[in-house]
């Protein structure tokens, strides 16, 4: 301080009480006693100001130069003319690590650069500040105070992710799954299970016995590959066929039975079942085709005058017929190199109201008359396919 202008007789005085305010315009090397100073001992509540300019690099108070000062300028380039004549508190300028009132002053350099005192005008700029967590009120610093995109992973710690409420978008994830493993979201392999110990539910892209299955609900299974179409309860496949083997309840109650025999005498029945005596509703279906290879010459032709007669009985008596139609279809045949196809079907159902009450009723379907297709033109050395359903299903409301 001596060397920058300061006198023993105000700054190194012994009647420089505690709390006591002081001030000192002068410059490095301008030599003791050769600043400015103003003193005050007034306590808690003292303050000391001072009005002073600038002039050609000079320091000047009061239309005076201080003694032998030289144009300022500190080793990193700036100017003291940046110092602003105005009052202010003697904290300013005190010397580095003086504290006032619990607060450490700050440095003329600090103050003739920053312009201010205040560290969040430091931050706003863009400036390394330190704060003392310890300082900062708990609870005071919300989320208009923090910037978007600084937290990160490595500082949070949270028990539960009920703590975060967020529109996470797309999300990328492996096996997600309840505690007790009764439900299972299989993201790789692309499958959702529920398993509740007795029965399960799976769906996914392709698993059973040979992948056949996009949906399957039965018996529980340890390996999905043991799911089948024989201990399937119901199934949805992925070649677009489905079944559906359980029983129907809510009010509702069904019967459902068929036949694949392709006998031109074919009949299915239901066997003795219950009823409560309501509105049964009995659908009979009739189905049949034939498929070859031909392998002879054969003109490409159609015809639709196939047929078949139905009729359903209830209880052994006839209730309903219904006549099916169908047609057949021969595609070009040239040699076994080139060969052809001949295919043909037929198709049909019923659907019959039964009002009659009763506590048991058995229902029976039998084929009376199949009328086909003309086969192949010449014949062929190629077997055939053949197929025919005869199914009733009885509803009861």
């Amino acid at each position: 301080m001596y060397n920058c202008g300061a006198s023993r007789s105000v700054f190194g005085s012994s009647n420089f009480p505690a709390w006591s305010s002081y001030l000192l315009i002068g410059q490095k090397g301008v030599g003791e006693g050769n600043g400015t100073e103003y003193f005050s001992a007034g306590g808690p509540s003292s303050y000391v100001r001072a009005t002073f300019s600038i002039v050609n690099g000079v320091p000047s108070i009061g239309g005076a130069s201080i003694k032998d000062a030289r144009d300022l300028a500190f080793s990193d380039g700036r100017g003291v003319d940046v110092l602003r004549g105005v009052a202010e508190g003697a904290t300013v300028g005190a010397p580095s690590g003086t504290m006032v009132g619990n607060t450490e002053a700050q440095t003329v350099t600090n103050w003739a650069y920053t312009g201010q005192q205040d560290p969040a005008g430091r931050i706003n700029r863009g400036e390394t500040t330190t704060i003392n967590g310890g300082r900062i009120t708990t609870g005071s610093i919300t989320a208009n105070q923090i910037a978007a995109n600084t937290i990160t992973a490595d500082r949070l710690n949270v028990t539960s992710l009920s703590a975060l409420s967020a529109n996470i978008g797309d999300v990328t994830a492996g096996v997600v799954r309840n505690a007790s493993g009764s439900a299972k979201f299989d993201l790789n392999a692309g499958r959702i299970i529920f398993d509740n110990g007795s029965v399960m539910k799976v769906s996914g892209n392709g698993f059973g016995s040979s992948g056949q299955f996009i949906e399957w609900f039965g018996p529980r299974k340890a390996n999905l590959a043991d799911c089948t179409e024989a201990n399937a309860n119901y199934y949805l496949k992925t070649d677009g066929s489905s079944y559906f083997g359980g029983s129907l309840s809510a009010g509702t109650t069904k019967n459902a039975i068929g036949t694949t025999s392709t006998a031109t005498n074919a009949n299915v029945t239901t066997g003795l079942v219950g009823s409560r005596g309501g509105t049964r509703v009995v659908v009979l279906s009739y189905s049949w085709s034939w498929s070859q290879s031909v392998d002879k010459f054969q003109n490409e032709g159609s015809g639709s005058d196939l047929s078949a007669q139905i009729v359903l009985s209830r209880n052994g008596a006839d209730v309903a017929t219904r006549t099916a139609t169908g047609s057949w279809y021969r595609d070009p045949a040239f040699s076994a190199d080139e060969p052809g196809s001949y295919r043909e079907g037929i198709g049909g159902s019923l659907t019959f109201t039964d009002n009659s009450g009763g506590t048991t009723v058995t229902y029976s379907a039998r084929l009376t008359g199949r009328n086909t297709g003309p086969g192949p033109q010449n014949g062929s050395n190629r077997g055939g396919i053949a197929t025919q359903n005869i199914s009733i299903v009885q509803t009861e409301q």
